[in-house]
């Protein structure tokens, strides 16, 4: 492990960081090893982690080893998960909430030289920071190479209800599909190819239409209204998502349903739900940002 970087080891680019689709900072991000995965990684600088957070109401504290989440919005809800035991090594960090003497998450820092300062300052890998904000508390994150997005926890945390039998389970997911697209895609239907191999039988009647495939036991659903503009895009961008992603394996029924709605005939402003059983147990996640950064969030959630 290793706590200070030295200027031959690393290497600055550009970054530009967002809070729901608002500018706030432009810092370099730093491109070096990460010790743990051995791997070239992005690492961000902490301070704009902090600045972006108070954008929603969330103040986190930085005391050279833990960053601390001590407030949130009180209409919140932050997931029950148990936190790691003992105290990181030296050289690595912790990201805590509410003053938990034991890190939720662990990760490796990096301290140089923030070019907009000309100070020391901690960089954490971009990864390890996404994973704190979707499992921990629930909010959307995104990295594509250049640009760190944000944006406000979702509906929820993901839930976890146990029914008496996985029969009855089943049938809960099932009655999700029935209410959102009903029969819509029985029968012999149109198809379109959105890449990857995938091909999702199509419907439309009434100002309605559907995308509907299967990847393994998930079952996939886009609906929207007919006039909704960047449809098959949006599907597409889903496919290509899952394509590099693994979701958790359902024992039993999965179901992703992404619903327009939009009161703008032209804009699809989707809803995600993402639920799966596992045996007799259903999970749930609901969100309002994009579809991935919700199926980002289960991907990040380590159920399994």
């Amino acid at each position: 492990m290793f706590s200070t970087a030295h200027a031959a080891t690393i290497q600055y680019a550009s970054t530009t960081v967002s809070a729901s689709g608002a500018y706030l900072a432009y810092p370099k991000h730093i491109v070096a090893d990460d010790p743990w995965s051995k791997h070239v990684t992005s690492w961000i600088p902490l301070f704009y982690l902090q600045e972006a957070l108070l954008q929603y109401g969330v103040n986190a504290t930085w005391n050279g080893t833990t960053l601390n989440v001590s407030r949130v919005p009180s209409a919140w809800h932050l997931p029950s998960h148990a936190p790691f035991s003992g105290n990181p090594a030296l050289g690595d960090m912790q990201f805590s909430i509410a003053g938990n003497q034991y890190g939720y998450i662990r990760a490796p820092k990096l301290v140089a030289i923030d070019p907009a300062s000309h100070k020391d300052t901690t960089y954490v890998p971009v990864y390890y920071a996404n994973l704190f904000l979707h499992k921990y508390l629930s909010m959307a994150s995104t990295w594509n190479v250049s640009n760190w997005m944000l944006g406000p926890q979702a509906t929820g945390p993901i839930t976890q209800t146990t029914y008496s039998s996985y029969p009855l389970a089943s049938r809960v997911i099932s009655s999700m599909e029935q209410a959102n697209s009903g029969d819509a895609f029985l029968g012999e239907k149109p198809t379109l190819t959105l890449g990857y191999g995938i091909t999702a039988r199509v419907d439309g009647a009434m100002g309605r239409g559907g995308y509907q495939w299967n990847e393994g036991n998930w079952n996939v659903e886009v609906l929207f209204n007919t006039q909704n503009k960047g449809v098959k895009q949006l599907a597409e961008n889903v496919v290509t998502y899952l394509h590099g992603h693994m979701l958790p394996a359902p024992y039993g029924q999965g179901t992703i349903i992404i619903k327009s709605t939009s009161a703008t005939p032209t804009q699809i402003s989707p809803k995600t739900i993402v639920a799966w059983q596992e045996g007799n147990t259903v999970y749930q996640y609901e969100t309002v940002q994009s579809p991935t950064q919700g199926l980002q969030v289960v991907v990040d959630s380590n159920y399994s």
